[in-house]
């Protein structure tokens, strides 16, 4: 059995309460979430409670390791590194948050700030344009955002026949890029 003092137990019931109390996805709950999961996960809070991993303690918190992890990336690179206040995000998805960190730096800070508010496509859209990832047809030279496979609108595309595979209503697979047809 472990042999943990008595103030470390205490901090990490407390620690449990607050991840506990984050239930709903809003961003300001999201961004406690996400700090009181580093939190965690720098004090092996996790371990006082019985389990060997942080990922297990999610687990059965019933907390998705998508969304837990995605709380953590964003609170840490927001406002740990970027030093920005909780009230600059609220009322941002962490989802759109998570995806723009990418290509976000404190000063161009402001431009994307006004950019979360396009669709998740759009904002697609744009890092790949930042990123110098379309050709001028809007064709995607790479595979796209962290090796995600992305879909891009080609006007007028025909896919080959030979070496093209239908997959789905208007949208097609050739070689390494999926494309659609709009």
């Amino acid at each position: 059995m472990n042999n943990y003092d008595d103030h470390q137990v205490q901090i990490a019931l407390r620690n449990q309460e607050e991840i506990l109390t984050c239930e709903a996805p809003v961003t300001s709950l999201e961004l406690e979430l996400g700090r009181a999961l580093l939190e965690c996960k720098t004090g092996e809070f996790y371990r006082i409670h019985g389990y060997e991993t942080l990922r297990s303690y999610l687990a059965s918190l019933d907390i998705s390791l998508k969304r837990g992890y995605r709380a953590m990336r964003v609170y840490e690179f927001y406002i740990e590194r970027m030093a920005l206040p909780f009230k600059e995000l609220k009322n941002i998805s962490t989802s759109k948050l998570d995806l723009v960190r990418r290509v976000v730096t404190k000063e161009n800070w402001a431009e994307w700030r006004k950019k979360l508010q396009l669709s998740y496509s759009d904002l697609i859209e744009e890092i790949l344009e930042t990123q110098g990832r379309k050709n001028e047809k809007g064709e995607l030279r790479e595979r796209g955002i962290g090796g995600f496979y992305k879909l891009v609108r080609i006007p007028d595309y025909e896919p080959p026949t030979e070496k093209g595979e239908r997959i789905k209503g208007q949208m097609w697979q050739h070689r390494d890029e999926i494309v659609m047809n709009i």
